[in-house]
């Protein structure tokens, strides 16, 4: 996940900066410091992601119809995904 905010005053909101990437681990991997501009670079291994995945007990026994199912019903016209003919 890439976390990126704005740092200085602009009108009347305050931003403070402190931008972060964290990894599919959970743990911070790069961030910036507070009240103050900064670039991050950081080198992402996207074959990661797929194999946390799969370790969390949770996605490993979700039942996807039923997952689609309830986004049909929650999701109003017209942002619902178009059927398929």
């Amino acid at each position: 996940m890439i976390f990126a905010n704005r740092v200085g005053q602009e009108g009347p909101f305050r931003f403070w900066g402190g931008s972060h990437v964290v990894d599919p681990r959970g743990r911070i991997v790069a961030q910036a410091a507070q009240d103050e501009e900064a670039l991050l670079l950081v080198e992402l291994n996207r074959h990661e992601v797929p194999l946390q995945r799969s370790r969390l007990p949770f996605l490993q026994n979700a039942r996807l119809d039923v997952v689609q199912q309830e986004l049909h019903r929650l999701l109003p016209e017209p942002w619902s995904t178009p059927s398929r003919a």
